[in-house]
């Protein structure tokens, strides 16, 4: 089927005269996704008691759609159009940058990708750092992108607050609410995500480069801590803290977490690596040093 589409969107073209065989849902607008009989959405006729109504996505190819039911519906067009909806969700969620034309019919879609773009161009990275620099409101914070989880969202979220690399306004909901469906969280876990992406972190796995003692969150382990205070323009740590601590349970937590004294208060952290500088399991054993960047060069000599 040919299709030919100029649209004009925010100072986007999209001109399109191809098979739209060839094309993703995300990669069409909804119009062109409803017209497009090549996706195909079709009652289970042989489904029964509370799975009866539930349809399947017929692809291209004519094979039925690999997540299986796409839901219940009233009619093979709400169910088509709920499809295209949750596709371009799930893209933008996983770190695709989608066309605003594809977008437009979703507004609260299309504005959260425009956050996640802004957040993008706050994130400083250069290449003879370790540390990435985030502006946040006007204020510069840091995190080696070596302690960064990219494999797990769940422990971006926790990553993310660890670091305070978001400040919510008053009242603001840390996570998805009706009208920001993902939160402020997330969006800045999408964008350090997309930001990193060059990295090749995804089989990354931070806790994994603690020793074996640190990693299961047992308390009691006595550490020394290398704390980053101070950085130059080009993110370069210029300057750290020398402190001592112990590790504590948190329950809920994806990093150990650790309790040491500054400037007279308890301060609970996150144990990431490239803070580590040695530990011993009982305060009557001898120190163990720990090198962070060893054990850097190691994981990339064994995974790039």
């Amino acid at each position: 089927m040919q299709q030919i589409s100029f649209d004009i969107f925010e100072n986007e073209v999209l001109l399109i005269d191809t098979d739209m065989k060839d094309l993703q849902p995300e990669e069409m607008t909804l119009a062109m996704f409803m017209s497009n009989p090549d996706w195909v959405a079709v009652l289970d006729e042989r489904a029964n008691g509370e799975q009866k109504g539930q349809y399947h996505m017929i692809q291209p190819d004519g094979k039925q759609y690999i997540g299986g039911w796409i839901g219940k519906f009233k009619n093979p067009d709400a169910a088509k159009r709920d499809f295209h909806y949750k596709r371009l969700y799930w893209a933008v969620f996983r770190g695709r940058e989608v066309s605003e034309i594809v977008l437009s019919e979703y507004l609260v879609l299309l504005q959260c990708q425009r956050r996640i773009n802004a957040l993008m161009k706050n994130i400083y990275i250069d290449g003879y750092s370790y540390y990435v620099a985030v502006t946040v409101n006007q204020q510069v914070r840091h995190f080696d992108y070596m302690d960064c989880p990219l494999f797990s969202r769940v422990n971006m979220r926790e990553f993310i607050k660890d670091h305070s690399l978001i400040d919510l306004q008053p009242g603001q909901h840390p996570y998805r609410t009706e009208n920001d469906i993902f939160g402020p969280i997330e969006e800045m876990a999408i964008a350090i995500e997309r930001k990193l992406k060059f990295f090749k972190l995804s089989k990354h796995r931070p806790h994994l480069f603690l020793p074996e003692a640190l990693q299961l969150g047992h308390k009691g382990i006595h550490v020394g801590l290398r704390l980053p205070e101070s950085f130059n323009e080009y993110a370069e740590c210029t300057q750290y803290r020398e402190v001592e601590g112990i590790t504590v349970i948190s329950i809920g937590s994806c990093m150990p977490r650790v309790e040491c004294h500054i400037d007279g208060s308890i301060v609970k952290l996150g144990l990431y690596p490239s803070i580590l500088t040695k530990y011993r399991i009982n305060q009557d054993e001898e120190w163990i040093a720990y090198n962070h960047e060893n054990e850097m060069k190691e994981w990339y000599v064994s995974n790039l």
